[in-house]
């Protein structure tokens, strides 16, 4: 069995439908099941999951009027047993169903009003409540789902129902599953104990890609098309951190989209959507804002404050432009500089030289205890990020010849060591400090100091015995970094930023061990999260650290997680082995090219067969019985009163 068969077989069990959906490269469509019944979604920004059903309840049963369980049988599709239909999607927006033997029928329990269902060979009969059942008049029935139209995107072009034939699907199939191969091939090598798992990382980074449009020109990898449609500005950069080992330009492409909408002060947003940009508060999702309110957070004031995320570009720019063929840090590096400044000059309204964090959601740690402090606060690790940020820029403008600016950005650095040093001086941790004081909850923050350079050893000691206190964040096994200490009162293990481990702020820990040289501690910590992955199922948003299992509130196929498993996954074959970094392909393939011909959509699929002989020869344009013409129905939901009507 060649690699990639291997790939397919792994990717397959992997796809349960419940932990992982069923979804493609550049398609916003998910498919969930439920039992037997299938659900499919819509990822949309700011939109729950059980708000984005396009179809519920979907359900196939046999001539014998039987209920048939549906199977992955690989990437490229659901079916329903040997004999059974195939269900697909394209990167039009489209599900395609189709090879439904005569008899079989195909149940939707309900159709998102403004949908369109259009049925090839099959009787589309509505229900009492809204749904629609379509019985196959005749061998290799199918339909094709369309979802409605939403603002910021263009409607998916009109379906011929000639792409629910079985020459159409099973073309569109192998199209998709040429382009998993193809993503497949550039997944880095990893340790044979990691590599089951690297490969579902890496497919969740290859499905993640969608074209946000809007203000965004390129492709997005989002954090999860469940429930994170867009780009975070820190979710791109740990994305392409980890995409880097195998497709550096999609990595570079993550980093332009994240500076892309910059704004005049040099402010980078929060995140950038199909619709805008979350840039401040007055651009909060009103679900958003309930949440805050209910939480008590200081976030859901009425004033209105900036939104964007820690500063954290430069080192992930550094990052990719070591396994880029450009020269991206000259491309990048004025946007960088610009943001830096403004932390300093827009986000430090106390005038002490240290900035803070405006809102709870510039810091990425929503619902963290510190919050309690209020805000502006002034939080360890945003002093560690732009401590590094400086020495970065520092280090750039070297190269450029500008000394001048080399030295401000080092003089800048210091004071914020400093300031870090004598706050380490006579305390066990840096507490964050906020309107109501220091914050007493010590949590993940107060261990980002390791990020900055040349800390005195009693500062790393003082570190590093937080990481050993069971009290602390030695409570969970070597290696084990829950984002609250696990003896304090707000620890929590299933609340976000109260407790559950984050691959993100475990992979800084590690980042901040190495760079004091602590190298076995650090690979004490990756080790672990590489484990913490594994034992939950798969690249996951949040991990309890004690059951060691996604808490229900956490999203799956998460996309950082992915990336930083990879990262660390090929730090450790590269430390175990001695190789170097292997990128799994020859990057003379241009990625973007992989993604756009080979998940090729079904009106090129469509050009393809008509009037091809071969395919004349098979049926395709009598609907495969050689004869008697194709039936062809059309069903809209109608968004006035959800009434299914047959065409």
């Amino acid at each position: 069995m060649s690699s990639l068969e291997e790939a397919r077989e792994d990717l397959a069990r992997r796809i349960d439908l419940v932990e992982v959906p069923f979804t493609i490269a550049l398609s916003r469509l998910l498919v969930l099941a439920d039992g037997h019944r299938l659900h499919v979604h819509e990822a949309r920004y700011e939109v729950p999951l059980e708000d984005s059903r396009v179809v519920t309840g979907l359900v196939v049963r046999d001539a014998a009027d039987r209920v048939r369980v549906q199977e992955v049988p690989d990437p490229g599709h659901v079916s329903w047993g040997e004999d059974g239909p195939w269900l697909t999607l394209d990167t039009e927006g489209r599900a395609v169903m189709g090879l439904i033997p005569q008899g079989w029928s195909v149940s939707l329990e309900a159709v998102e009003d403004g949908a369109e269902v259009v049925v090839l060979d099959g009787e589309p009969l509505s229900t009492p409540h809204g749904g629609l059942v379509v019985r196959a008049t005749r061998p290799g029935a199918g339909l094709v789902i369309t979802p409605r139209p939403l603002p910021g995107r263009a409607p998916a072009p009109r379906t011929a129902p000639q792409a629910a034939a079985e020459p159409a699907v099973r073309l569109q199939v192998r199209r998709n599953l040429e382009a998993v191969d193809s993503w497949m091939l550039r997944c880095p090598e990893v340790l044979a104990e990691h590599r089951s798992m690297a490969r579902l990382c890496w497919w969740v980074l290859g499905v993640n890609v969608l074209r946000l449009g809007g203000a965004v020109t390129g492709r997005a990898v989002v954090p999860s098309k469940l429930g994170y449609v867009g780009l975070w500005q820190w979710d791109a950069y740990f994305i392409a951190i980890g995409l880097r080992h195998g497709d550096p330009e999609l990595a570079a492409e993550q980093l332009r989209i994240a500076v892309s909408c910059q704004q005049d002060d040099g402010q980078l947003p929060d995140v950038v959507h199909e619709t805008g940009v979350l840039a401040s508060s007055r651009d909060l999702p009103p679900a958003d804002l309930v949440s805050l309110r209910a939480l008590g957070s200081p976030g859901a004031q009425d004033e209105v404050v900036p939104l964007t995320k820690p500063p954290l570009t430069a080192l992930a720019v550094e990052l990719v432009d070591a396994c880029h063929p450009e020269d991206l840090v000259t491309q990048m590096r004025e946007a960088v500089r610009r943001s830096q400044e403004w932390w300093f000059t827009h986000s430090d309204p106390r005038g002490t030289g240290v900035p803070t964090y405006l809102h709870p959601y510039s810091s990425g740690l929503d619902d963290s205890p510190v919050f309690e402090a209020g805000t502006p606060l002034e939080s360890p690790d945003l002093t560690a990020y732009l401590c590094l940020q400086d020495t970065i820029l520092a280090r750039w403008a070297r190269q450029a010849g500008e000394a001048g600016a080399a030295s401000c950005h080092l003089e800048r650095a210091a004071r914020l060591r400093s300031r870090l040093l004598d706050a380490l001086e006579d305390r066990a941790f840096v507490p964050a400090h906020g309107p109501q004081g220091p914050s007493p909850s010590l949590t993940v923050v107060s261990l980002m100091p390791l990020l900055v350079p040349e800390l005195d050893d009693a500062a790393r000691a003082r570190l590093l015995r937080l990481l050993e206190d069971p009290e602390a964040f030695g409570g969970h096994g070597a290696g084990t970094v829950p984002t609250v200490a696990s003896g304090d009162p707000a620890f929590d293990p299933q609340r976000m930023w109260r407790g559950p481990v984050w691959v993100n702020t475990s992979w800084l820990v590690a980042r901040g061990l190495r760079a004091q040289g602590l190298l076995e501690r650090a690979r004490e910590v990756e080790e672990a999260t590489l484990r913490i992955v594994t034992e939950a199922g798969g690249p996951v948003e949040y991990v309890d650290p004690v059951s060691r299992r996604r808490p229900p509130a956490a999203s799956t196929c998460f996309g950082w997680s992915a990336a930083l498993f990879i990262d660390m996954a090929v730090t450790a074959r590269q430390e175990a082995t001695g190789a170097p970094r292997s990128p799994g392909v020859a990057h003379d393939q241009p990625h973007g090219q992989d993604l756009e011909t080979r998940c090729a959509s079904l009106e090129q699929v469509e050009g393809e067969l008509d009037g091809g002989p071969a395919l004349l020869a098979q049926g395709l344009l009598d609907g495969g019985q050689g004869g008697g013409g194709l039936r062809r129905d059309r069903v809209v939901v109608e968004a006035d009163d959800g009434h299914v009507p047959g065409h």
